[in-house]
């Protein structure tokens, strides 16, 4: 068993306690904590870090236990790449998104005078106000309606 989880234990810096206790008459329960020496941010809640808890007869632990907690290193291995992976992945387009906002802003933030005067004759022609110019002393006045066709 110690040599099929050996080598992941030796190529990371996790700590793996075993706790085994009886169960039953005739099965053994082993419960396996895998201790980070660096948790992540976030790592107290995560489904990486809660223990695994396996039950089974002493002879067939003796026979799968080590592949077992082999095969769970490998994949709590690959979950954590994975997670880094995704991580990366949402801070990169968080990163774009204000990006984009921020240049939103300031296009809004500076509209062109023509945008603006183009908009203030359109509220005037829609409401049926005096359009006033910068330097005039008097609004113009307000375009005639159009008569509707009967």
């Amino acid at each position: 068993m110690f040599t099929k989880i050996a080598k992941p234990l030796l190529e990371g810096e996790s700590t793996l306690h075993l706790v085994v206790c009886r169960d039953s008459d005739t099965q053994l329960r082993v419960t396996v904590h895998v201790m980070d020496p660096k948790p992540d941010a976030g790592a107290k809640e995560s489904a990486l870090s809660r223990p695994v808890t396996i039950v089974d007869t002493p002879e067939n632990l003796d026979a799968t236990l080590g592949d077992q907690l082999a095969n769970y290193q490998a994949a709590r291995q690959e979950a954590r790449s994975s997670l880094a992976d995704v991580t990366a992945a949402l801070k990169e387009e968080a990163d774009q998104n204000r990006k984009k906002a921020r240049q939103t802003r300031t296009k809004l933030a500076a509209p062109e005078k023509a945008g603006v005067a183009d908009t203030t004759a359109a509220k005037a022609e829609r409401t049926g106000t005096a359009q006033m110019q910068l330097g005039d002393a008097t609004p113009a006045p307000a375009p005639a309606p159009v008569a509707a066709a009967a």
